[in-house]
C-alpha cells in the first residue's frame, strides 16, 4: 500500500466499502471498483493494494464495495449492490466524474451494471475498465468455445461448478449474467 493514501471503512448503499484518497488527490472524480472472485470469494482485504494503487495512478477517489457473495447470495444480489453503490456514488459526485472498474468476476460485474443502468434509462458513469472479464457464465462465446481445454489447475468441470454457485435458479445466457453476449449500444467507452 503506498504510504501517501488514506484508507477509511465506510458504508455505500448498505454494503461494506473502502474508500482510497492519496494525499493532494483530485476529489472531484471517482472510481467505484468492483472486486474478483468468481462471485464467491474475494473482498476489500485482498484487494487493498490494487484499489489504493489505483487511486494513486488515477489521482482519485477509488472506493472498493462489498457485493454479496454465492452461494449464499445468488444473481442478482451482487447486480443490485453494485447499481445501488454506482446510484448512491452518483448523488454526491456527477456521474460525468464516475468510472466503474473491475477485474474477473468483478469486470463481468461492471458490464452487467452498465447494461442494467442503461436499461433503467438512468445516468451512466463517464467510463468503464474492465480487466480480464468474467463475463461468460454460459460459456458460449467464441473466446470461450476456443480456449475450452483441460486445466489442471481449474478443470472445465470445477468451473461450471462455481458459476452455478452465482447463477442459482437463473438462466446462464441472462444479459446481466453473461454480459459478454448483450448489446453494448449506448454504454460509456470501456477500456
Amino acid at each position: 500500500i503506498p504510504e501517501n493514501v488514506d484508507i477509511v471503512d465506510l458504508e455505500l448503499a448498505g454494503r461494506p466499502a473502502r474508500r482510497f484518497l492519496p494525499n493532494g488527490a483530485r476529489t472531484d472524480r471517482g472510481v467505484l471498483y468492483l472486486h474478483g472472485g468468481g462471485y464467491y470469494v474475494g473482498s476489500l482485504d485482498a484487494y487493498r493494494s490494487p484499489m489504493a494503487h489505483l487511486s494513486v495512478a488515477g489521482d482519485a477517489v477509488v472506493t472498493g464495495l462489498d457485493s454479496r457473495l454465492a452461494p449464499e447470495n445468488t444473481y442478482p444480489a451482487a447486480l443490485d449492490d453494485a447499481v445501488a453503490a454506482f446510484e448512491e456514488m452518483s448523488e454526491s459526485l456527477a456521474a460525468k466524474k464516475l468510472m466503474i472498474a473491475g477485474d474477473s468476476a468483478g469486470g463481468g460485474l461492471v458490464l452487467s451494471t452498465l447494461l442494467a443502468l442503461r436499461d433503467e434509462g438512468t445516468v451512466l458513469p463517464a467510463t468503464a475498465i474492465i480487466l480480464s472479464p468474467f463475463a461468460d457464465l454460459a460459456s458460449e462465446s467464441q473466446s470461450r468455445k476456443y480456449n475450452r481445454r483441460a486445466d489442471p489447475v481449474l478443470p472445465t468441470s470445477r468451473v461450471a461448478q462455481l458459476q452455478k454457485l452465482y447463477i442459482g435458479d437463473s438462466q446462464a445466457d441472462n444479459r446481466y449474467i453473461s454480459p459478454a453476449m448483450a448489446d453494448f449500444d449506448g454504454l460509456p467507452p470501456i477500456l
